[in-house]
């Protein structure tokens, strides 16, 4: 149902407030549904990831262990799913 028909529209007054709240009420909607992308995304990481996605394997990433500390930090990893994340947004956004 729209705004129009349900007479909530009437209640809010101008015509401009009536288009905020139909602006805010789609960006919520789009936030719970990342939301829940962040939440299915994380949980499938979190049960898959010591095995699947353990990172840190590409030339250029760097590990280092000296005696009881090790420091990791996948730089070309972070690019490579970043350019497959963006490739991925704009194909989406077409």
């Amino acid at each position: 149902m729209r705004f129009g028909q349900s007479g909530r529209c009437q209640k809010l007054g101008s015509a401009e407030e009536c288009r905020y709240s139909r602006r805010m009420e789609s960006l919520g909607k789009g936030m719970v549904i990342a939301g829940l992308a962040l939440v299915l995304i994380g949980g499938i990481v979190w049960l898959l990831g010591p095995r699947w996605f353990s990172g840190g394997w590409l030339p250029g990433d760097i590990s280092m262990r000296r005696g009881n500390f090790s420091f990791h930090f996948p730089i070309v990893t972070c690019l490579v799913v970043s350019v497959v994340l963006s490739v991925l947004v704009r194909l989406f956004n077409r």
